[in-house]
Parts: structure tokens; C-alpha cells; sequence
């Protein structure tokens, strides 16, 4: 909600002048508007309430578009996830990639230097490793494979053998 006009002109009274105080605006506005001192001291009183939430809601834009520079910041410095897939693939596809760099000719007679680059291929390793991290992506946690073997024996198979016992006959029949 807005104060009325005669709150604001204090408001902008005080806030171009911090060196005045009650008194100051109290002749100022008071000798202008001809009301009473008490009303003045009301005004004044409005007028530095109306001057903190100007100040707070100022702070509170400036922190609010300071929280998303930092946000825009923080998400143009992050890959998305097709882009990591994307480099991610250049490597496991095995593609050479350029790296300028500076070429020195040594001649008898004179120097001579040449920017150009070098293609490196990714070894094996990187591009296994790079397979590896393309399916964590996609899929998650690649699952570990293991070998599930089940063994069941019969507790009781090596006494019937000590005793002679077929395991088709029961024992005292």
C-alpha cells in the first residue's frame, strides 16, 4: 500500500538530506504545511517506516536478480547431459581431435616456427572408459555381473554313504 503524498515528500525529505533530523523536518514541513507539531512527529515517524521498507524491498530485488545471475551462471558452466554424451561418443568412436600447437623448424641456415596442430587419437582405455561412463549416463549404475551358481547338497548324502544306505531306501525298512 502506498502512504499518502505528504508521507513520501518526508520520506524523500529525509532520505536526500540523513544529516537532518526530527527537528529539521519539523521546520521544514511544518513551517509549509502549517500543522501541528504532534502531527509532524507522526508524519516524520510514518515517513522513516515508509524509507525502511523502500530500503528492504530495494535489497531484497537486488539479492533476488543477484541469485539468478548466479543460477544463469552456474547452468552455462555446466554440460547438459546430451553434451557430455556427445564428447563422450567422439571418444568411444575413437575420432581424432586437434590440438594447435607451435611447430619449430631447425635448419642449418635459420629458424623457423609454424602453428599447426596434432591429432591424438583416444587410446583404448579411454575409449573403454568412456564406453563405461556413456552407460552410467544412459542408464545408471551399470550392474555387475556375476556368476550365480546354486549348489544344494543333501546334509545327510555323506552318512548314508559311511553306512552303506541307498538314497532310494529309507533307513530300518
Amino acid at each position: 500500500m502506498t502512504p499518502p503524498k505528504h508521507i513520501i515528500e518526508i520520506a524523500d525529505f529525509i532520505f536526500a538530506n540523513l544529516d537532518k533530523n526530527r527537528e529539521d523536518v519539523l521546520v521544514h514541513f511544518g513551517t509549509l504545511w502549517d500543522k501541528s507539531r504532534t502531527t509532524i512527529n507522526r508524519y516524520y515517524s510514518q515517513a522513516q517506516k515508509y524509507n525502511k521498507e523502500r530500503i528492504q524491498q530495494t535489497e531484497t530485488t537486488k539479492a533476488k536478480e543477484q541469485d539468478e545471475q548466479t543460477k544463469e551462471l552456474v547452468k552455462s558452466q555446466i554440460l547438459s547431459r546430451y553434451e557430455g554424451l556427445e564428447i563422450l561418443s567422439k571418444i568411444a568412436r575413437g575420432d581424432a581431435k586437434k590440438i594447435p600447437t607451435e611447430m619449430r623448424v631447425y635448419d642449418n641456415q635459420k629458424d623457423a616456427v609454424f602453428d599447426g596442430f596434432v591429432l591424438e587419437t583416444p587410446s583404448s582405455n579411454d575409449r573403454i572408459r568412456a564406453i563405461q561412463t556413456m552407460a552410467k549416463i544412459e542408464w545408471g549404475e551399470a550392474p555387475i555381473v556375476t556368476e550365480n551358481t546354486l549348489t544344494v547338497t543333501d546334509p545327510f548324502s555323506q552318512m548314508r554313504k559311511n553306512h552303506g544306505i541307498d538314497n532310494k531306501t529309507k533307513a530300518g525298512v
